[in-house]
């Protein structure tokens, strides 16, 4: 069960990552070309967007790496305990112990679950956090050209609703990301488990000096 849920993490992993991440770099650079291009004056507002969106995402990382680390040590105790189970299902039903057995498993699940919904819970936050900010970025673009057009600054309604389409374009690599990172960061205390097994010397190993058996 350990291998399955970790191969499965990493495939929807690089599902997603081969699907999506190739964009982002490449809509951010188009994105703030176009800006520095079109609205010079905003420029420093999107720097500022970028900023923070990218705060985001690290504290995202930073705080939900460790939870999905220990979801999947919560996998392998649910798994060890079936497994258990089901081996010595006869023992089980010889001593009437499938209560007490239910009331363990249970809890165990109980864990996985606990475990399961904080690492979702970080998820559903990201994006609506990220929208917040997007929301208030908006209302800093009307605000300034709002006032540049009022007062004859340089602004007219036409730039100030291009600016608005292009910060649709520059959250939108954000917003992919916010998509994909959580399957990576699924796939990583995945990928690291895999490898300890790889890694896990073998139990027989090759003698220094092989003795050639007579012909």
């Amino acid at each position: 069960m350990r291998l399955t849920n970790d191969i499965q993490n990493i495939k929807i992993a690089i599902q997603q990552g081969i699907l999506n991440l190739a964009l982002v770099p490449v809509m951010l650079i188009i994105t703030v070309i176009l800006f520095a291009i079109r609205s010079p004056s905003l420029l420093g507002l999107m720097v500022l967007l970028i900023v923070i969106f990218f705060l985001l995402l690290v504290a995202y990382l930073w705080f939900v790496l460790p939870v999905f680390a220990e979801r999947q040590k919560k996998y392998d105790q649910m798994g060890g305990a079936l497994q258990e189970n089901m081996a010595g299902i006869r023992v089980v039903k010889a001593f009437v112990r499938q209560q007490l057995e239910n009331r363990q498993f249970a809890a165990v699940a109980g864990s996985v679950r606990a475990a399961s919904l904080k690492a979702q819970t970080s998820i559903a936050i990201l994006i609506p956090t990220m929208l917040l900010v997007v929301n208030l970025a908006l209302a800093g673009i009307f605000l300034i050209g709002g006032i540049g057009v009022l007062e004859g600054r340089g602004f007219s309604v036409g730039e100030v609703i291009a600016s608005i389409q292009y910060l649709f374009l520059l959250i939108m690599p954000f917003m992919i990301l916010g998509t994909v990172l959580p399957a990576l960061s699924s796939a990583r205390p995945s990928l690291k488990r895999i490898f300890e097994i790889l890694d896990t010397p073998a139990d027989v190993q090759d003698s220094e000096t092989p003795v050639i058996p007579d012909p």
